[in-house]
């Protein structure tokens, strides 16, 4: 490992390795605080995936930049992700409501459109981003159809499964805000988000234009945020007072992919949202 590290490192000029640090947390890629001659930097390794895996991720990460603090990408290549070393630390009581109004400023930002310029990643599982003007139809074609099929196909969930989500598919016209798309981060759990030196950080995004409570619903699937978090939000980006009501339904996609990459112990879960609609 040091030597690929290290051959990393020469091929984009950031001096010799002197120090290796596994860094943990992550399900999907090996990453490693590197300390060189010239500085110190985080490197994802993950020789298994799409040849664009990184390049994407980086790409959403430039895509968040315009409007919040995220991890400056050093380099990209098929294989890795060299990004500035931040001693990040998990949201505290006091950053809490800094994050709550950092996502908002992220949510001003408006699209005419679901969906994004190409397709990227949620975990190692595409995410297509097929730019279209309906919510509805983003979700049915491009969320939870795709999912939906893959998970039978690989036996996770059964054909009596699979039609009773295609009648939850069916219903969600009635169901969804009427709102316009905005920038999200898409995969904002409290792993994805954190402060370094005060101020907060968001990373490993999966960016597209969706709704606003696709990343609401995502912080309370896993835990992780206060409700300082939730007050400053709502403070500067206001929801409909229905909006809880809809939570369970956005994170049917998170667990989807959550039950394609980890197995049946999501089963349940996924179930449980499907029987709460139909």
């Amino acid at each position: 490992m040091q030597e690929l590290l290290q051959q990393i490192l020469k091929n984009n000029g950031l001096g010799s390795v002197e120090n290796i640090q596994f860094v943990g947390g992550g399900s999907i890629n090996n990453a490693f605080k590197v300390s060189t001659n010239r500085g110190n930097y985080f490197i994802k390794l993950n020789e298994n995936t799409p040849g664009d895996f990184f390049a994407k991720e980086a790409d959403g990460l430039q895509a968040l930049s315009q409007v919040v603090r995220v991890p400056q990408v050093i380099a990209v290549g098929k294989a890795y992700l060299i990004l500035e070393y931040l001693n990040i630390q998990a949201l505290n009581k006091s950053s809490q409501k800094k994050a709550g109004e950092q996502l908002a400023i992220l949510h001003s930002i408006q699209s005419n459109f679901f969906g994004w310029e190409h397709h990227n990643y949620m975990g190692s599982v595409q995410q297509l981003n097929d730019r279209v003007e309906s919510g509805a139809k983003f979700l049915q074609e491009y969320r939870l159809k795709p999912l939906f099929e893959k998970c039978k196909n690989q036996g996770l969930i059964s054909q009596n499964d699979l039609k009773l989500a295609e009648r939850l598919i069916g219903k969600l016209e009635g169901i969804l805000p009427s709102e316009s798309p905005t920038l999200i981060h898409g995969d904002l759990w409290s792993g994805n988000i954190g402060c370094h030196n005060e101020e907060v950080y968001f990373y490993d995004p999966a960016v597209q234009y969706g709704y606003r409570e696709m990343d609401l619903a995502m912080t309370q699937l896993f835990g992780g945020f206060d409700q300082e978090f939730y007050d400053a939000y709502l403070y500067n980006q206001p929801l409909d007072a229905n909006w809880q009501e809809r939570v369970p339904l956005f994170q049917l996609y998170p667990l989807l992919i959550h039950l394609l990459l980890f197995g049946s112990g999501y089963y349940r879960k996924v179930m449980r949202v499907i029987s709460a609609y139909v």
